[in-house]
């Protein structure tokens, strides 16, 4: 988001909003699937896809249009990050060796 930021020429607070509304689409649907009290795979793809759609949906009306790009993008570099995330806790956890 960042990188969106500083390319269009947005505002700090429109890094704001948009991080907001993506973590708290995100937060909000870990919360309902229990992603951080119960383990599996298929809770941390559901939080991702539906997280990041409520996100972007709530950004949608905040804005008032729809950027499919966004979107795509919003849903890109967060399965990115979880996944670099996840891999480096899982070394943290069970390093070789």
């Amino acid at each position: 988001m960042v990188i969106g930021v500083l390319t269009h020429d947005a505002s700090f607070g429109a890094l704001v909003r948009d991080l907001a509304c993506i973590l708290g689409g995100w937060f909000a649907v870990a919360l309902a699937v229990r992603l951080y009290s119960q383990a599996g795979w298929w809770r941390v793809v559901v939080t991702w896809l539906a997280g990041i759609t409520v996100g972007v949906l709530v950004r949608a009306t905040i804005v008032g249009r729809w950027p499919g790009a966004f979107y795509v993008v919003a849903l890109g570099f967060t399965a990115l990050l979880v996944l670099a995330a996840r891999m480096a806790a899982r070394t943290r956890l069970h390093p070789r060796g």
